[in-house]
């Protein structure tokens, strides 16, 4: 009879599927992130899940550039974190541009801010949850670059609550950075 569709209010729930969705996107699409998808996209391109990268030895290192392997200038640590993130990724060219990763800022904070490539803006807004659904991790995180500054120093971008900061001295040997590799 009549009381067939009552429901009770702990009952009561709803999902949306493609056919519920207008548009030429589907819905389950626009919410999969990194993890579900395994890339993200940014700046036209489409990259990994950040990871901490595997360091590599100096021997390792300079055999890459012996070999003109992964594109990598020069070495000097002995623990270098960039050159493992090279590695990783299949070569510097593999890895992000500044642009790139201004691109990434550009995603994460209130307002799709535009930011230079080698711009550091320090007065923009952060809203919880932002960068995670993208799949990378909340401010505060560092994400290394394709750009080689010496055998010590590379550029790179961080992403802090306040804003993002463009990088010109990460350190080879920092192991607390991230990186995002291209994925074809």
């Amino acid at each position: 009879g009549k009381d067939k569709y009552k429901v009770s209010p702990e009952n009561i729930s709803f999902t949306i599927t493609n056919s519920d969705w207008e548009g030429n996107a589907s819905f389950e699409k626009l919410v999969k992130n990194c993890k579900e998808d395994g890339s993200f996209e940014a700046n036209g391109k489409k990259w990994s899940c950040p990871f901490y990268p595997t360091k590599i030895s100096r021997a390792e290192c300079e055999a890459a550039v012996r070999e003109g392997k992964l594109g990598i200038k020069e070495c000097y640590y002995e623990d270098d974190y960039w050159a493992g993130a090279v590695k990783q990724c299949g070569g510097v060219q593999n890895l992000p541009t500044m642009a790139d990763l201004a691109k990434i800022a550009s995603l994460i904070y209130v307002g799709n801010p535009n930011v230079g490539a080698y711009q550091t803006i320090l007065t923009l807004t952060y809203k919880a949850g932002t960068a995670g659904s993208l799949g990378l991790y909340e401010p505060n995180f560092f994400l290394w670059s394709a750009q080689e500054n010496s055998k010590y120093l590379t550029y790179g971008r961080s992403y802090i609550l306040m804003g993002t900061r463009s990088e010109d001295s990460f350190s080879r040997l920092s192991s607390g950075n991230q990186a995002v590799c291209l994925v074809k």
